[in-house]
């Protein structure tokens, strides 16, 4: 009984020192657990700031976006008038080119008239 005793002694300090390894393990793999959690949280965070200025600058590049597309509508509009113009222009020279050449030609025929 002694030499069963002492062996079940011998496994019983086996079995505690083998629980105690155990429960520092546990006691390191939840501190691990904790840091990660910490840093879970902070990235987190930091993705939602992140995600705060990027909608910020996405409202700031559409606001621009509509800018542009109305001040290109403006400028487009004025471009035609601007042709518009210009195709006047162009008429009214061709006119007065011919009235010119007719007065050329009335004058060649005055001239011709009083020699």
């Amino acid at each position: 009984l002694q030499t069963q005793g002492s062996s079940l002694q011998s496994k019983n300090h086996s079995l505690v020192v083998a629980m105690e390894a155990q429960r520092k393990n546990v006691q390191t793999l939840k501190s691990e657990n904790e840091e990660l959690n910490k840093t879970l949280r902070e990235l987190k965070k930091q993705i939602q700031e992140k995600d705060v200025q990027t909608a910020a600058r996405e409202s700031s590049l559409g606001k621009k976006k509509n800018d542009l597309t109305i001040q290109i509508a403006v400028l487009t509009h004025e471009k035609k008038e601007i042709l518009a113009e210009n195709t006047k222009f162009a008429s009214q020279f061709d006119e007065l080119i011919k009235r010119l050449n007719l007065m050329k030609k009335e004058k060649l025929n005055l001239n011709k008239n009083l020699m």
